[in-house]
């Protein structure tokens, strides 16, 4: 048989083969190919069960698709009501740090307060202070000495480009 033959192709001719040796080889005993003497029952039983693994394995494929979507339904409705479920919760009982056991006792984790360190404050404080300093904010005063002064050198304004002759 072909490598690449599909279960279509092979349970096609698995079918033939076993007409094949019913149609022409009725009355032998033994049929020697190959090394080996097979009877005609042998490899009608042998093609027959080929062709009942196929089909077994066909059916239990539908039935794994069909266990599958049932699976994936079954899933999404309980995630939708878990989710209620929590929020029902959190709402009854608030969503404090002290509700932590009741939504444990629902199989909830509570929403996490993220934990800052020292150094993490240290270093947030630190690059505060280098932005502030790098912007450098001045103060109403600051700005009025910043704004301008009466001996500061006019700007002259562009010359205009010459015409074109």
């Amino acid at each position: 048989m072909n490598k690449n033959s599909t279960k279509l192709s092979r349970q096609a001719q698995l079918l033939k083969a076993i007409q094949g040796i019913a149609k022409h080889f009725p009355n032998a005993s033994t049929l020697t190919f190959g090394g080996a003497t097979h009877s005609p029952a042998d490899l009608t039983s042998t093609f027959q069960r080929d062709l009942d693994a196929m089909a077994a394995t066909a059916q239990a494929t539908a039935t794994l698709h069909a266990k599958v979507e049932l699976e994936a339904s079954a899933h999404a409705d309980a995630k939708a009501l878990l989710e209620q479920l929590k929020a029902y919760v959190l709402a009854v009982y608030g969503n404090t740090k002290d509700v932590s056991e009741t939504l444990a006792d629902f199989g909830f984790t509570p929403r996490r307060s993220p934990k800052t360190t020292v150094a993490t404050k240290a270093e947030a404080q630190a690059k505060a202070a280098a932005t502030r300093k790098a912007r450098s904010p001045a103060g109403s005063v600051q700005k009025a000495e910043i704004a301008g002064s009466a001996n500061a050198p006019a700007t002259t304004p562009p010359a205009a480009p010459a015409p074109k002759a």
